[in-house]
């Protein structure tokens, strides 16, 4: 087993972090758009990521294609209404108002959203524009209560455009 080395390169606001595993063996490349960061070997992300494995010994270059939404988290106050901001994957409502939560405008294809209620309330889970939400929470929960959803940008034998509620 060879040594392993991870760098990163940023050329024209596009960031590439390569891990080689120094043995002539498999490499890796995790390309990023501008404004995502490279930390170590953790990447934070707001929009799509493409992984592509080079074999150096002759084997054929296969590109995997995945987005990750940023792990941020807000905790705001019970309100009539209220809209989760791009790029928070989790959303905590304190308070007991019965309140109207609109997901995210921009999700990404398989973001998971998770949504919490830490006082007992009647809330409703609500599409932003041009999306669908199945399965919405209905009727009165307890406090503790969370929900999660996925979105479903395309249709990939589901309907498209999405949140599909998971728990």
């Amino acid at each position: 087993m060879g040594n392993c080395t991870l760098s990163n390169s940023n050329n024209n606001n596009n960031t590439t972090t390569r891990v080689d595993n120094g043995g002539g063996g498999n490499q890796a490349a995790i390309d990023c758009v501008s404004g995502d960061t490279v930390n170590n070997s953790l990447v934070t992300l707001g929009s799509a990521v493409t992984a592509t494995a080079f074999d150096r010994e002759g084997g054929a270059n296969v590109a995997y294609s995945f987005a990750i939404a940023d792990q941020g988290k807000k905790i705001v106050a019970s309100a009539a209404n209220l809209t989760i901001p791009d790029n928070c994957s989790r959303y905590i409502v304190t308070g007991t108002t019965n309140t109207a939560v609109k997901l995210p405008a921009n999700p990404i294809e398989g973001q998971i959203q998770v949504i919490a209620f830490d006082g007992a309330q009647t809330p409703s889970v609500v599409a932003n524009t041009g999306h669908t939400v199945r399965n919405a929470p209905t009727g009165a929960v307890a406090a503790g209560f969370s929900c999660e959803f996925t979105f479903n940008k395309a249709a990939n034998g589901g309907v498209a455009l999405a949140w599909y509620r998971t728990r």
